[in-house]
């Protein structure tokens, strides 16, 4: 018998569509959530991206659980840290002026009974986009910013 995935496809529509609901009266127009997971022998996690249309808005966030560092979770019970941790930083992100961040390199954080490893970092991928353009050799008036 085949495990079923961490995060299969209706948990991660529902995940999103949880998070454009309770967050929705801070977005601007085209701006999305999207949640995927993955679990291993000894860890499971989310990756949760936030980001515009346009990717100029790029947060991509992971977050993680480790199993010896969390002795006795269980799969669903890391599923739902996992994604308590998510809502706890959204909150803080949106409630903060979207001036909290994650660092970029893997950072333990204390989340209730949990050890939470996480990381995220913004970028503005129109931007980079343009940049390796630019460097690539096209002019700047072909690149419409």
């Amino acid at each position: 018998m085949t495990e079923k995935p961490f995060i299969d496809l209706e948990y991660a529509v529902k995940a999103e569509q949880a998070l454009l609901t309770r967050y929705g009266r801070f977005l601007k127009e085209g701006e999305v959530f999207k949640v995927t997971g993955t679990s291993e022998d000894d860890a499971w996690g989310l990756k949760v991206v936030f980001e515009n249309t346009d990717r100029s808005l790029h947060l991509p966030m992971d977050v993680v659980l480790v199993a010896r560092e969390n002795p006795g979770l269980t799969r669903d019970d890391a599923r739902a840290a996992l994604v308590d941790f998510v809502d706890y930083f959204f909150d803080r992100y949106f409630q903060g002026a979207r001036e909290i961040t994650l660092p970029i390199d893997w950072a333990e954080f204390p989340f209730g009974d949990h050890k939470v490893r996480a990381r995220g970092w913004e970028q503005n991928l129109k931007l980079e986009n343009a940049a390796d353009r630019l460097l690539a050799g096209e002019s700047i008036d072909d690149l419409k910013l």
